[in-house]
């Protein structure tokens, strides 16, 4: 296998984001994760505003939001959510403008697809978002790095230079008879694959890619 195929592998692992752009929250939505890494308010550049990729993002955000109910104010709480857009400029992320008082968040987030209000500059940007599944016991979200990394190989997502990518879109193709056939290059396949392996086959795979290098 060419040597430079496999250390562009590799760079799956080890690279690092470059960062060019913020992600600014409505006060009540906190950032969990970005582009795989856990977040928190001693890594914010400022009060809910974080350092994100120039492209391709992904994010988790949860929410807690004290809202009116009836003649009461009680707090709304949201699953966590994992959102991917793609930007050249400053995103701002809110609450969805329906969920204006408790009944109304609780029929919003009822069936887990909010209209989360992402915007570009005044301009609704489109983004893609569901629930993360958690990962069980009393605090199913305690380890959001891994919850993302199952997250995004269950979905066939690389993280290439701290972005996401899809690499089930772009190297394989289902037609409509169902039949499955691989694209792409070397490369394209040896990422796909990477994502779907175990931590176990993972650490087979590095192994044999080293002694590669003796032969």
């Amino acid at each position: 296998m060419n040597k430079t195929v496999v250390g562009f592998a590799l760079s799956l692992v080890f690279a690092a984001s470059a960062q060019a752009n913020t992600l600014e929250t409505e006060y009540g939505l906190s950032v969990m994760a970005i582009n795989g890494v856990a977040v928190n308010s001693d890594n914010a550049i400022a009060d809910n505003t974080y350092n994100i990729a120039e492209g391709k993002n992904q994010v988790v955000i949860r929410g807690e939001k004290m809202l009116r109910r009836g003649t009461k104010t009680e707090l709304f709480s949201t699953k966590p959510f994992i959102m991917s857009f793609d930007s050249t400029d400053d995103v701002v992320i809110r609450f969805p403008e329906a969920a204006n008082n408790y009944r109304a968040a609780e029929t919003e987030f009822r069936n887990d697809e909010p209209k989360w209000s992402v915007m570009v500059g005044g301009t609704a940007l489109s983004y893609q978002a569901e629930v993360l599944p958690g990962g069980g016991g009393f605090i199913p979200y305690s380890d959001i790095e891994e919850l993302v990394a199952s997250y995004n190989q269950e979905k066939g997502i690389a993280l290439e230079q701290g972005k996401p990518t899809d690499m089930t879109k772009a190297a394989v193709v289902v037609n409509d008879a169902g039949e499955v056939t691989i694209t792409g290059d070397s490369l394209a396949q040896l990422k796909l694959w990477y994502t779907k392996a175990s931590a176990k086959e993972k650490k087979a795979f590095k192994i044999w890619m080293a002694e590669q290098e003796f032969k």
